[in-house]
């Protein structure tokens, strides 16, 4: 291969190896075509729901941050795909308001790519 810039070539290799040494953003999960959470995000945010539920502070403070980062996530496919709005109709009952049970439904919900629920009175 010809280089026609030979003296430079050692800065683009020292380039190359600073840009790699940079701390990289956080890798967040990408949706699929359909706004929906890949498996490996659902079980990561079980996971941190999970132990969040047994009242550890931190994983708490993880699960909010997880449930925001995901919330833009969704917002910025909906606004690009098709339909914008993908809702259902929810009932909640009194004996599902045990600890952990909404939040799981919330989540598989969301997880599948709805972004608006309603609740029937």
């Amino acid at each position: 291969m010809f280089n026609i810039f030979p003296k430079f070539r050692h800065w683009s290799i020292s380039l190359l190896i600073i840009g790699s040494l940079l701390p990289q953003p956080p890798q967040v999960a990408a949706l699929n075509p359909y706004c929906q959470l890949p498996s490996e995000a659902i079980r990561q945010k079980d996971a941190v729901r999970n132990a969040a539920l047994k009242g550890k502070a931190k994983q708490k403070q993880a699960y909010q941050s997880l449930i925001q980062q995901h919330s833009r996530l969704f917002r910025n496919c909906r606004q690009q795909i098709w339909p914008q709005e993908q809702a259902l109709w929810l009932r909640v009952y009194p004996c599902d308001l045990r600890p952990g049970v909404l939040e799981t439904l919330l989540d598989q919900i969301v997880n599948n790519g709805y972004n608006n629920t309603s609740d029937v009175s």
